[in-house]
């Protein structure tokens, strides 16, 4: 609840509205002064180390504590399977309000959000427009692709927006990142319907591929998260 209430100081607000575990793997603790605004500059969020003697109910205990406290109204999860989602489901007072998940037509995740429906938790979509800024050259582009691009010109949208569209027909929240102006204006602009044929269509872009690959990274880098 500490890092919750530095959090809070370092926003200057009394409570948050959602408050999510970023990953399904405690990381070993980082020492922070409380009264002090931000972190020291040599701080790296990434070098991450695996805290094995910390399980997912005692860190989702203590977020539930952060809601009695008064100090954030909803709390969730991020980057959950079905298996981990439920366990924590299935024996929780507050059960999560959101499921943050790698969501777009290459990485659909039917299942998971099946799942989710039937618990009444929101699957929120990160990268759903599958991180074009950051792929390598060898990874697969969905701005390149013909059935997103065909769809697009059908309907005189952006394949930007039709991918956002895709997951907002399906019950998904979006969470696109752009730092241009009429891209963000874009990405807003998501009032039309695709057809039943476009949601099929692009339904079965699928191939399971993930552009965030945390097993490659640092401190996860021996830990398959998502297998």
């Amino acid at each position: 609840m500490d890092a919750l209430k530095k959090t809070l100081s370092d926003l200057r607000i009394d409570y948050l509205d959602l408050f999510l575990i970023h990953w399904p793997i405690a990381t070993k603790f980082v020492p922070f002064l409380p009264n002090r605004r931000g972190f020291d500059a040599d701080y790296d969020p990434w070098n991450t180390e695996v805290d094995y003697e910390v399980s997912l109910h005692e860190t989702w205990s203590a977020m539930q504590d952060c809601v009695r406290a008064g100090l954030v109204r909803s709390i969730g999860v991020s980057n959950f399977n079905v298996q981990l989602l439920h366990e924590i489901s299935s024996q929780s007072a507050i059960p999560p309000a959101v499921n943050q998940v790698e969501s777009h037509p290459y990485l659909s995740q039917p299942g998971l959000l099946a799942y989710c429906e039937k618990r009444n938790v929101q699957m929120m979509a990160y990268s759903p427009l599958g991180s074009p800024g950051t792929v390598g050259a060898a990874e697969p582009r969905l701005f390149d692709d013909h059935v997103i691009r065909d769809i697009s010109a059908q309907h005189n949208r952006t394949t930007a927006q039709v991918c956002l569209r895709w997951n907002l027909q399906r019950g998904v929240g979006v969470i696109p990142k752009s730092a241009n102006v009429e891209r963000i204006q874009q990405n807003i602009d998501l009032q039309f319907d695709l057809t039943a044929e476009d949601m099929a269509r692009m339904n079965g872009l699928d191939r399971h591929h993930r552009f965030l690959r945390p097993q490659e990274w640092g401190g996860f880098a021996h830990i398959a998260a998502f297998d």
